[in-house]
């Protein structure tokens, strides 16, 4: 989910045991834990929760930050099964993956999912996670500009390197994504990974996700 800096009201997307706040962005499924009430985990979303001193000068200076027990596993197992019924339900990408280019081999997406559930609602307003983004980027509010669940098929494409702007219609900088996993991602799996401080760089963010950028970008360095 992508929140522009300032503005009313608040915003934010689903559960973490490692947010990840940052300028690029993907998605995840599933945990093995026993689900938590739905009055506990709205509990947990609505609360604060105590950032690390030093966390808006490493989002500054790396462009990306890694923060752990921002929600619990609980958490994440009380919304994971609603996420993951709404992405079967309104997913529209259904050629068979030989016969997608680059981008569609990437991950099945779906933007928005906020309003066809008022249960993922919950999260996406969520006022932990926004008040976590507020801060990290040195404003008094956030207001969302989407939500966005990405899920990997087995067998699917990379993601290839990218900055994300290139998608969105916005000229203010003042905008980070929260990257929720909603399963255990092991290094072996592929998780998301960034360049530190590559939010200052200026090659690569007039180019899709595709072969041609990955070949630029791959050059570049």
């Amino acid at each position: 989910m992508q929140l522009p800096g300032a503005a009313p009201h608040v915003a934010t997307l689903p559960p973490v045991t490692g947010a990840v706040l940052d300028a690029l962005g993907e998605g995840g499924i599933s945990l093995r834990v026993r689900p938590m009430p739905a009055t506990a985990a709205t509990t947990e979303l609505d609360t604060s929760h105590t950032l690390p001193e030093d966390a808006a000068e490493r989002f500054e200076q790396q462009g990306f930050i890694r923060l752990s027990g921002v929600l619990s596993p609980e958490t994440i197992a009380a919304y994971e099964p609603e996420i993951t019924s709404k992405i079967r339900e309104l997913n529209t990408q259904h050629v068979p993956l030989a016969e997608r280019d680059t981008y569609g081999k990437a991950f099945l997406q779906v933007s928005n999912v906020w309003r066809h559930s008022e249960r993922i609602r919950e999260m996406v307003f969520s006022q932990r996670l926004a008040r976590i983004a507020a801060e990290l980027m040195g404003v008094e509010a956030v207001r969302l500009y989407e939500d966005q669940a990405l899920y990997k098929e087995p067998s699917g494409g990379i993601t290839q390197w990218h900055a994300d702007p290139y998608y969105w219609p916005l000229v203010s900088d003042c905008i980070c994504t929260v990257w929720i996993p909603l399963q255990e991602m092991p290094l072996e799996m592929g998780p998301l990974v960034f360049v530190a401080g590559s939010h200052t760089f200026s090659c690569g963010r007039d180019m899709e996700i595709g072969d041609t950028g990955e070949a630029a970008l791959q050059q570049a360095r």
